[in-house]
């Protein structure tokens, strides 16, 4: 552990032990949403190449399910979007749509009868193609470096938007830099790189790394809600035009209601990526609420940009780093609006 998680753990248990988590949430009255991804064991063959703010472990999430239980009202989302959820209530939320949250998470939330809602890429389920993240981290981690970067150069020489990274970029800053892409780039990029690495690309294929609709149907008969996240899980940005994204979300909204057989009403930007085109769109979606990863309370007096305190295993593993985790989010988030019980500070 490094020193800097050492002082918020320490800071977090001490918060915990004089009830400083509490004593916060009792002068407030909103709830908060909380945003996860993945849920895998230690010895999960996928944490080979998933970022580190891409999951917890199935022991890390049992912990959270036990300590939220002892801190919060966890309620179903939509209560909270209703505005008729208890005081403290807290409501867990996953993005993408990812295999281990039917094989991992939702036996955790059934054991503890927890409800929860998944996000859906709808293009991933039953999808055997990995996102490509994912991919470029495997390829990475996987092949020969200098390679890898020569066959990055020469596709982002031939696009109009963002400088390829350098090549002794860490993997992170490769996948920012890719996000600054087009849709269109974004995919071109992929194919190349899927076509240098076939072998790699091969065994990634054959591991299936998303829900199925059977999946989906069972967990929707114990208390799993499902909103959206988009169809191919493209990201809005200045590089992609708005038409693109619109035809995107709309596809997504198409294919849930022909699989499920009712429309969604929830919305997750993909990357968190928001602004007044997106809220146009779902609204004409018919989406009675959208989410962000901005942390924070839920502020029901804006219901397209809901916050979401995101939780990812290496700042949250422990009982200390998830207080502290809860209450620095929490308290920047009172802090930037300046208002505590609903006065101006």
């Amino acid at each position: 552990m490094s020193l800097n998680s050492s002082i918020k753990t320490g800071i977090g248990y001490a918060c915990d032990l004089f009830n400083i988590l509490d004593l916060f949430l009792d002068k407030q009255s909103k709830p908060i949403v909380l945003c996860y991804h993945r849920v895998v064991p230690y010895d999960c063959f996928d944490l080979k190449f998933c970022s580190p703010g891409m999951y917890v472990s199935s022991d890390t999430f049992r912990c959270h399910i036990e300590f939220l239980k002892e801190h919060f009202n966890i309620v179903p989302l939509e209560s909270i979007v209703l505005g008729s959820a208890a005081r403290r209530a807290c409501a867990i939320t996953f993005d993408d749509g990812w295999w281990d949250n039917y094989s991992y998470a939702f036996p955790i939330l059934k054991e503890f009868d927890v409800p929860a809602t998944v996000f859906l890429a709808t293009g991933f389920v039953e999808n055997q193609q990995w996102p490509w993240p994912d991919r470029f981290a495997y390829y990475l981690r996987n092949a020969d470096r200098g390679l890898f970067f020569e066959s990055l150069s020469e596709a982002f020489a031939s696009f109009d938007n963002g400088d390829a990274p350098s090549s002794d970029a860490s993997e992170a800053a490769i996948i920012n830099a890719v996000k600054r892409l087009s849709h269109k780039e974004i995919c071109e990029l992929a194919d190349i790189l899927d076509a240098h690495y076939p072998d790699l690309y091969q065994m990634l294929h054959n591991k299936n790394p998303a829900l199925s609709w059977g999946n989906i149907e069972e967990m929707r008969k114990h208390g799993v809600t499902f909103g959206l996240h988009s169809h191919s899980h493209i990201i809005a940005n200045d590089a992609t035009p708005v038409s693109v994204v619109e035809e995107d979300y709309f596809r997504a909204s198409e294919v849930y209601k022909a699989r499920v057989g009712t429309a969604s009403s929830l919305f997750a930007y993909p990357n968190g990526n928001f602004g007044p085109d997106l809220i146009r769109i779902l609204r004409n979606l018919g989406m009675l609420a959208s989410f962000t990863t901005q942390p924070g309370f839920v502020d029901l007096s804006e219901t397209m940009t809901i916050n979401r305190i995101l939780v990812h295993d290496d700042i949250s593993s422990s009982r200390g780093l998830l207080t502290y985790r809860l209450l620095s989010s929490l308290a920047k988030s009172v802090y930037r609006t300046g208002c505590i019980h609903g006065k101006q500070i």
